[in-house]
């Protein structure tokens, strides 16, 4: 081999290691760019991680706020029912209370009618007051005309005192003449023992008027008490008016 074409050859190694170096310096450019584009890679992965676990708390979060929306949905929808069942008390209780008031006219209309029987009743009440206060007139004049008769009896029942006593006297004196009667009956019968029968019929005499004595003092006694007996009944009667 010669000498040229050994400088050939080297030139040739030369040429082909510089395009080697040449390649490799942009192998080595290219892996860092490799290097960085990874590096980058990393990074945007690291931040598709970051926001991936920040979309999964956000997902998380949205859960828990779906669950929080269905459990205030829930909250809500018994909320409606306990509604609906207190809108339908509601609805029974007006019934009730429009049935208690259809029951509270009724008692009302009753009450009317009560009240103008009452008031018929009390104008019926007012005309027999009209005629008893007539009537108390009435008894009052006869009332006040049986003072006067009271009034009179009593004048009368004084009058029939006095005759009584006037005879209870006659009779006291009649007694008196009696015994002196007696005693001169008994002096005579020692006496004039002849005469005796003559002093006996005029003692019968006696004892005849001293009978019709007591008969009349036992009518006067019976019209005293038929008038004590007439006076309590009109006392009575005057007390009970």
């Amino acid at each position: 081999m010669t000498q040229e074409e050994r400088d050939q050859i080297l030139l040739s190694l030369k040429n082909n290691q510089e395009k080697r170096d040449q390649m490799l310096e942009d192998l080595k450019e290219s892996q860092e760019k490799r290097d960085q584009m990874l590096e980058d890679l990393k990074e945007s992965q690291e931040k598709r991680d970051q926001m991936l676990e920040d979309l999964k708390e956000s997902q998380e979060k949205r859960d828990q706020m779906l669950e929080d929306l269905k459990e205030s949905q829930e909250k809500r929808d018994q909320m409606l029912e306990d509604l609906k069942e207190s809108q339908e008390k509601r609805d029974q209780m007006l019934e009730d209370l429009k049935e208690s008031q259809e029951k509270r006219d009724q008692m009302l209309e009753d009450l009317k009618e009560r009240q103008e029987k009452k008031d018929q009743m009390l104008e019926n009440l007012n005309e027999r007051q009209e005629k008893m206060d007539q009537m108390l007139e009435s008894l009052k004049e006869r009332q006040e005309k049986r003072d006067q008769m009271l009034i009179d009896l009593k004048e009368g029942q004084e009058k029939l005192i006095s005759r009584v006593d006037k005879l209870e006297r006659n009779q006291t004196e009649t007694n008196c003449e009696l015994r002196k009667i007696s005693q001169t009956v008994a002096r005579i019968e020692h006496e004039h023992g002849e005469k005796l029968q003559a002093a006996l019929d005029g003692f019968s005499g006696h004892s005849e008027k001293i009978i019709s004595l007591e008969n009349k003092l036992d009518k006067h006694g019976n019209i005293l008490n038929k008038h004590a007996d007439q006076m309590y009944y009109l006392n009575s009667k005057v007390q009970a008016y």
